[in-house]
């Protein structure tokens, strides 16, 4: 929460990843939130929130968000071919011992 206000202040940008993972804390965060925009919030301030769907999600920071999704490939397949795709060979294959 410190975090968030110093960056609303400032005008960085703040990243919080796995938050399907602490659903009982997203009321805080959105209580947290309402504070913030009703004070002073620098104009280069972006939160971003990053989940997998969950239940019990936070409505209210849902509503007062713009949503992005990506769904990954369906089958192991896929998945792993998305994976190799995103490698640079020069730094993965590498560090392998090919002998």
């Amino acid at each position: 929460i410190a975090l968030l206000r110093e960056c609303s202040k400032k005008g960085n940008w703040l990243c919080l990843t796995n938050l399907h993972l602490v659903v009982e804390w997203l009321p805080t965060l959105a209580r947290e939130w309402r504070k913030i925009k009703e004070g002073n919030v620098h104009e280069d301030f972006q939160l971003w929130l990053v989940a997998e769907h969950r239940d019990g999600f936070s409505k209210e920071l849902l509503e007062c968000s713009e949503k992005v999704v990506y769904e990954s490939p369906q089958g192991l397949r896929q998945n792993m071919l998305l994976l190799y795709s995103n490698w640079e060979s020069s730094d993965v294959w590498s560090r392998v011992d090919l002998q």
